[in-house]
Order: structure tokens, then sequence, then C-alpha cells
């Protein structure tokens, strides 16, 4: 298997009046949503596609639990999740308040297994 990229144009835009250049970029396929995910789990495991649905929503509920309390939420060889901020910096500690506290944001850390799937990715250019 391949993925498959297509070429863009783009500009410079540190240098507006640069010429164009072409780079390679993913030509996504259709997203794989939660139904059609707990359909192939199904297809390849002893679940059924109802058992698998359920569990990937309960699985969303308690890690959003989990991540609102500060926790970050490890998901075995997938990798971790957690929560992060940007603070504006105050002179003293007193004065760093919940209000301090901007732009919040998820990270993910993957895990081995996908940081070592990327290294045996195979690219294949459309026929365009």
């Amino acid at each position: 298997m391949s993925i498959r990229f297509k070429t863009i144009q783009r500009i410079n835009p540190k240098d507006l009046a640069a010429p164009r250049k072409y780079y390679a970029t993913v030509e996504q396929k259709e997203k794989i949503g939660i139904d059609r995910l707990s359909e192939k789990l199904a297809a390849e495991s002893i679940v059924s596609r109802a058992d698998a649905s359920a569990v990937f929503t309960a699985v969303l509920d308690t890690m959003l639990r989990e991540l609102k309390e500060g926790s970050p939420v490890e998901m075995g060889k997938l990798g971790t999740i957690s929560i992060s901020f940007s603070s504006r910096g105050m002179a003293s500690e007193d004065e760093v308040t919940a209000a301090s506290i901007s732009k919040a944001r998820i990270i993910f850390r993957p895990g081995k297994e996908l940081k070592d799937m990327l290294k045996t990715l195979k690219f294949e250019k459309n026929g365009k």
C-alpha cells in the first residue's frame, strides 16, 4: 500500500514576489468515521459493530473526563493525549491566576509503533 500524493503550487509567504514552487501534499482519501471503523473492527475480531461503537464512545467519554481533570491519557501503543496551554508571564508568582492562561490545546504524542510506521511509508504520485 502506498500513500498517494498530489502536487500543489504555493507562494513563499516571506517573499510574495518570489516565483511560486510546487510541493507534494497528501491526497486525502475519504475520512473514516467511528461507524466505518467499528464495521472494520467487527470484521477483524469477535466483537460486533455495535459493541465496537459503544467502546469507542465510552473511551471518548472517559478520556474527556480525565483530560478535564488534567490527567494525561496513555492509550497503549497509540500514544498519549494531554492538555497544554499558553500563559502570560507575570512579574511575581502571586500575579499568576487562571486569567493568565490562554490558548488551551490538545497534545498528542504518538507511541513507538506509530512513529516506526512512518519510517516504512511508501508514496505514489497521483496519475493526473
